[in-house]
């Protein structure tokens, strides 16, 4: 909502945000999307997204002020895999261990609703065996975004489906805690002192 307003008229809103909820602060998040539910739920409950959240999904009362989609899913729903006697998968131990990595960063649920992510990028280039022509001590800058129906369960089909290495790295894996999906991800600032 206020990403669409003037800069000019954004302390105004802001203002007017705080005076009709009679709340003393305002906390604007670099949060946007469509599902109102899902941002609500990032937000309210970052710290038990994930493999948390199983303890405390369907076992509080729901919100009421956010009203329950009278939609129904779309698509089929998941069905287990069904093997045949002749066919032996050779990978079973792998299988089982990278869905058990999936569970402890994603959880058991189905991930909140978000149609973009967004990073932008900027560390220093670790690719020199690929392209040995890039400099190391300029930052590498880069954006990365990622777009669908569902992204926060996108990126959580690609470790079971092996398409990608696990354990994700912090700043993805986590996406669901940080309440935010536009991310800047950035080399540690390391002080030396002597």
């Amino acid at each position: 909502m206020v990403t669409n307003i003037k800069a000019a008229y954004k302390d105004i809103v802001m203002q007017a945000l705080m005076n009709s909820l009679e709340c003393t602060k305002i906390q604007e998040l670099k949060l946007t999307g469509r599902n109102l539910h899902s941002l609500a739920d990032m937000v309210l409950n970052c710290d038990s997204q994930g493999a948390f959240s199983q303890y405390r999904l369907n076992k509080i009362d729901q919100n009421p002020l956010i009203r329950k989609s009278r939609k129904r899913p779309r698509g089929p729903e998941v069905k287990e895999e069904v093997f045949d006697g002749r066919i032996c998968c050779e990978d079973i131990q792998e299988k089982k261990q990278r869905k058990e990595i999936n569970i402890s960063t994603f959880g058991i649920n189905k991930q909140p609703i978000l149609e973009t992510v967004k990073y932008n990028l900027e560390t220093t280039f670790r690719g020199t065996d690929f392209a040995p022509a890039m400099d190391q001590k300029k930052p590498f800058r880069c954006r990365v975004k990622f777009e669908g129906t569902n992204v926060l369960e996108g990126i959580k089909q690609l470790g079971p489906a092996g398409l990608a290495i696990l354990p994700l790295p912090h700043h993805i894996g986590r996406v669901h805690s940080l309440a935010k999906n536009h991310l800047l991800v950035s080399d540690k600032k390391t002080n030396h002192t002597v």
